[in-house]
Formats: C-alpha cells, structure tokens, sequence
C-alpha cells in the first residue's frame, strides 16, 4: 500500500468517525430536550392556575350569595318577628329587605359567570393533560428508537477507532504530521483523489510527469493550488 493510499484509508476512516460523532452529538441533545414536552407543560402550568383562579372566584361568589341570602333572612325575621313596631324602622327593614334582594340577584348573575369560566378552566385543564401526555407519549417512542440508535453509533464509533489506530500504524509518523495539519486546515478533508488527471477537491491537474512518479515510485505529491494531498489510483474510489 503506497503512503498516498494509507492516507486516503485513514481520511475515509476520519471522515465516518466526524459523520458519527455529529450524529451522535445531535441523537444526544434530541434526547435530552424536548420543545413540545416543554411546551405542553408550560401550556399545564397555566391551565392549572387558571383552574384554581376560577375555582377561587368561585367559591368567593359563592359566600358573597350565601352572606347575602343569611344577612336578608335576619332582616325578614326582625321585619315580621314583631319586636320592631316603630313605623320608620319597618320602613327602613323593608328598604335593606329590598336591596338585599337586587344584591342576592345580582351576585347570583355574578356566581353564574364564575362558575361558567370555572367550567371552561375545568374543560382547558383536561386538554392541557391530554396534550402532555400525548406529547410525553410521543418523545417516549422517539426515546426508544433514538436511545437505539445512540446504542448503534457508540458501537460503530468504537469499531471505528480501533479500525483507525490500526490504519494509522501504516503510515509514516511525518505523513501522519502533515495529514493532521491539513485535516484542520481544510476542514477535515486532507486527501483527494485524483479523478480524470485532476485533483478532486479544487479541480487543478498535477503535472504528468508529477503523477506517474506517484504511481510509480509511490511518493506522495500535493496539489499544487489547493495543497492537499493526492491519492493517485486508478482504480475506483473505496466507500466507508
């Protein structure tokens, strides 16, 4: 195997690693975050103060009414109880005895509409519930599929480091220096095959005479515009 070709198997090694690791990198916040979960929840939160609110609401037009009704018995019992016989006095207790009747009324309209808005928190809190459950139902199954195929990559990754190292014992410890280099400078893609006489990455032909020394005596030769590393071979490119 020609120094050139040893490094194009460790690029193509390098370059499923970096597809794996990002995938995994993605599988990992997927299962950590969740925008409809967080959402449903939020979407609970509120439903449930707003229940309670109601429910409050509710109880409160619910004593005022209850005050209201004890407070015009006590007016009726000593308007016709016969302990008061002073005619402006009765007068007065027929008065209270009146506006506390239009009260009651109108704090009955009032408890209607808070029990009606109670209701319609009751009906929004079951949706609310509904939501999130069907939401935590959902990112559950996505769970389980996503939690499989972390499994997957950790284990292709792990195959595939020790499938590197080995690849990497192939090549010259100062090939292995200037592969590292360029990884980082071009953005993971030191290598590149020469397809039709022409590098692959930028499109620029070597010399002739520049690739059959490749091929013939196995040098390593870089582009000369893009200065990557050219894998001379005639034969088709391998896949990972």
């Amino acid at each position: 195997m020609s120094r050139a070709s040893s490094l194009y198997r460790l690029q193509e090694i390098d370059l499923a690693l970096d597809s794996r690791r990002t995938r995994l990198g993605e599988v990992e916040v997927a299962l950590q975050e969740n925008l409809e979960v967080q959402e449903a929840r939020a979407a609970l939160a509120a439903a449930e103060t707003e229940r309670a609110n109601a429910q409050k609401a509710a109880m409160l037009a619910e004593l005022d009414v209850q005050a209201t009704v004890e407070k015009h018995g006590g007016v009726q019992k000593l308007l016709y109880g016969g302990t008061v016989r002073n005619p402006k006095e009765l007068q007065d207790l027929q008065n209270e005895a009146a506006a506390l009747l239009r009260r009651r009324s109108t704090l009955e309209d009032r408890q209607l509409e808070a029990m009606i808005l109670l209701e319609t928190a009751d009906a929004r809190l079951g949706k609310a519930q509904d939501a999130l459950a069907a939401a935590e139902g959902d990112f559950a199954t996505r769970c389980s599929s996503l939690l499989a195929e972390k499994s997957g990559l950790e284990m292709e990754i792990g195959n595939r480091e020790m499938e590197r190292e080995a690849s990497e014992a192939q090549v010259l410890t100062e090939d292995r220096e200037v592969y590292a280099r360029l990884r980082k400078s071009k953005r993971g893609v030191a290598v590149a095959r020469l397809s039709r006489g022409a590098c692959s990455a930028c499109g620029v032909a070597p010399s002739a005479q520049r690739i059959a020394s490749a091929r013939s005596q196995g040098e390593v030769i870089r582009c000369g515009n893009c200065d990557r590393i050219l894998f001379v071979d005639s034969g088709p490119q391998s896949s990972d």
